[in-house]
């Protein structure tokens, strides 16, 4: 791999409109670079091509190169667990793909093209933590007790002794449901509790 990422190296350095690696001039490149890196376990340094690659193709309007490039950019973060950021990319990488499928007048080349593209693209099957995270508005299961105690007219304290944490761990986390929520007091986490059903739940 660090043979791969030197040619790509001077191939780009080979290229008149080439400023640098941060610039959008050569998607393709870019794409090959980040997986060179990240291959070489240069993590931040892949990161930043990819998202380059991303950019340079969105930029440059190119919906071929673009789809690629998040599929690139989405097997990156999956290899990383960072999922949800793999799955935003998946997902937008199959948008492109269908636009493009919807574009072509050969109903053949549309299915080929369609097969081909689709079989690089690993389904999205969300585990049952995200799919529950999504479903109450990406709180975490220990913020969901929280919420849930809270909905019940428990104190921090007591929800403190209940859950078996410190009183100011209990008092991150309900910040954090505020913020995540974007609300401002205890009474809207009660309700929203009581509608996302977690009220009446033990923790």
């Amino acid at each position: 791999m660090a043979r791969a990422l030197a040619i790509v190296d001077r191939i780009a350095a080979a290229d008149p409109h080439f400023t640098s690696w941060d610039a959008t001039a050569s998607p393709r490149l870019a794409a090959l670079r980040g997986e060179a890196l990240a291959a070489l376990g240069r993590t931040a340094e892949a990161e930043r091509s990819l998202c380059a690659a991303r950019a340079g193709a969105a930029q440059q309007g190119c919906r071929p190169r673009l789809w690629r490039a998040q599929a690139a950019l989405g097997r990156f973060y999956r290899a990383r667990r960072r999922h949800d950021a793999a799955d935003a990319e998946f997902t937008a990488a199959r948008a492109v793909v269908e636009a493009l499928a919807a574009s072509l007048p050969d109903p053949a080349r549309c299915d080929v093209f369609l097969r081909g593209a689709t079989a690089m693209l690993p389904p999205v099957v969300p585990s049952p933590r995200r799919t529950a995270k999504r479903r109450y508005d990406g709180l975490t299961r220990r913020e969901r007790e929280v919420a849930a105690l809270i909905a019940q007219g428990h104190s921090n304290r007591a929800i403190a002794e209940a859950l078996v944490l410190s009183e100011r761990t209990v008092g991150g986390h309900v910040g954090n449901i505020l913020a995540k929520l974007s609300f401002s007091s205890r009474v809207q986490i009660a309700r929203w509790a009581v509608e996302k059903g977690l009220a009446e739940r033990e923790p």
